[in-house]
């Protein structure tokens, strides 16, 4: 039998692996690839959107058409982390500094913070918060 101690430390190592797998995956800029890093039911919640919650997309296909479009978008996009990331069983608190140039030539510079749930190694939900000071 399982303890919820060591279920606790399974998933925290399956997380951990996870976060490690969606980091090379966003190292590629490859849409596709980041999107299978998510659960077939995963949800990636942006930080930007519809009120109150941001804009959700949620599956593959959605996953990967965010990121296409963000990328064809803003060419140069890069995600810094800012802090050790906090782990805790199957989620995990990453935070960030983001910085693109837009087609138009703006320059954007942001900090932000992604809550991570996991299933096992894939991402179930990527929840996201933005710093956006003027």
């Amino acid at each position: 039998m399982v303890s919820e101690v060591d279920a606790k430390v399974a998933a925290e190592a399956a997380a951990k692996e996870g976060r490690q797998l969606m980091k090379e995956a966003f190292a590629t800029r490859d849409p596709a690839k980041i999107a299978a890093r998510f659960c077939e039911d995963g949800s990636f919640v942006n930080g930007r959107g519809q009120i109150p919650m941001g804009d959700v997309y949620k599956g593959h296909k959605a996953i990967e058409g965010y990121f296409a479009k963000l990328f064809a978008d803003t060419p140069d996009v890069a995600w810094t982390e800012s802090a050790e990331p906090i782990f805790s069983g199957n989620t995990i608190v990453a935070q960030w500094r983001r910085t693109a140039t837009t087609k138009t030539g703006d320059k954007l510079d942001w900090l932000g913070l992604d809550i991570y749930t996991f299933r096992g190694n894939q991402v179930l939900c990527k929840d996201t918060f933005i710093k956006d000071v003027k």
